[in-house]
């Protein structure tokens, strides 16, 4: 495949039911790296992102290539869009948590798949397709050839985040300065729930960007409504988080926010404070059942006590809690169901 690149459209489709953030649109991140990412070099990017405006599929169908993000709740779109654009001739590339895990069923609607972090995949993809090289030399890709799914290995993660460059959200059609945004201070985490997908998109390695860079990027959005940290685990370095959080109060850059942190976030008398002083709004806290034998089954490191008292703690320092579960692992039955309702009823769990 050789063809010239001048025209990138990305977009991040909408779910079709209800998911976690199915109240508030939270921007997802990837689309609009990579869109900064290929505007710095000199093409005409486009970026959608559904849930803020439809894609204009004039737009989408003129693109010399299209990158569809897909996560597990929004795939079903992803693929329609997919083969809309391949049947219109368009090359298609997805990426993503769900394509990441199941990229031959990917390829039965795009024609390249990017595996795990995807910034430089891309980007080597596109100078391939252009030169009218081969792909077996880059790392995290999957495509077709000889009618068979060929998965290269992968590559090592980005160790020094700040290679790229802050997400430029006026890329994004229908963006509105002051209203939600998403920052990523960091990617990976060091635990090994058997349920999580992190670990095998990100790695165990807690890798972050330069306080500085995330304090410039907040900057930039000085006066919005509120900063998702977009992070795994935004408490999994304390005493960087400490130092990120006071630079906020410092500079003044305390809109409300929210990130996903572990119950062990309230063992920290300093940090849970300094957090209500930067004015913490929420957090999602992935407590995950309230049986023992799914505690256990998942390698959480947590127990009933501890989801009990992060709980208690956080409201007391009036933080808003996101409760996160997962219902229907093999250890559970009907009867776990209802008893996890009723706890997060008892418990005045907010969301």
């Amino acid at each position: 495949m050789k063809r010239a690149l001048k025209k990138f459209v990305f977009v991040e489709p909408k779910s079709t039911h209800l998911h976690i953030y199915s109240r508030v649109c939270i921007p997802r991140l990837g689309s609009v790296l990579l869109g900064t990412l290929m505007r710095n070099q000199g093409y005409d990017v486009r970026v959608y992102i559904e849930d803020i405006e439809a894609p204009d599929m004039n737009e989408v169908m003129s693109a010399d290539l299209v990158g569809i993000s897909a996560i597990t709740s929004t795939a079903p779109q992803s693929y329609r869009l997919a083969d809309e654009v391949r049947a219109g001739g368009g090359i298609v590339v997805l990426g993503g948590t769900h394509t990441s895990f199941l990229p031959e069923e990917g390829l039965e609607h795009a024609d390249f798949v990017i595996r795990g972090e995807g910034e430089f995949a891309f980007q080597e993809l596109v100078d391939a397709i252009q030169r009218g090289d081969g792909f077996e030399k880059i790392l995290n890709l999957s495509y077709r050839q000889d009618g068979r799914v060929v998965s290269n290995p992968e590559r090592p993660k980005i160790p020094n985040l700040d290679v790229n460059p802050i997400p430029d959200y006026t890329l994004i059609s229908g963006w509105k300065p002051g209203g939600v945004i998403s920052v990523a201070t960091s990617r990976g985490c060091p635990f090994s729930c058997t349920f999580c997908s992190v670990p095998g998109m990100y790695g165990h390695a807690f890798r972050t960007h330069s306080i500085d860079r995330v304090l410039q990027e907040l900057t930039l959005h000085k006066g919005n409504l509120y900063t998702f940290f977009a992070d795994d685990i935004f408490t999994a370095n304390k005493k960087r988080v400490k130092e990120l959080l006071r630079g906020m109060i410092d500079r003044d850059l305390t809109p409300e926010w929210g990130a996903q942190v572990r119950t062990e976030t309230v063992d920290d008398p300093e940090l849970l404070q300094m957090m209500r002083d930067a004015n913490c709004f929420n957090v999602y806290v992935g407590f995950e059942s309230i049986n023992p034998r799914t505690l256990k089954l998942f390698q959480k490191k947590q127990d009933l006590a501890k989801i009990e008292r992060a709980i208690e703690r956080f409201h007391a320092h009036k933080i808003r809690i996101h409760g996160m579960f997962v219902v229907g692992s093999d250890e559970d039955d009907v009867e776990t169901i209802d008893a996890t309702a009723d706890f997060a009823l008892k418990h005045d769990i907010d969301s």
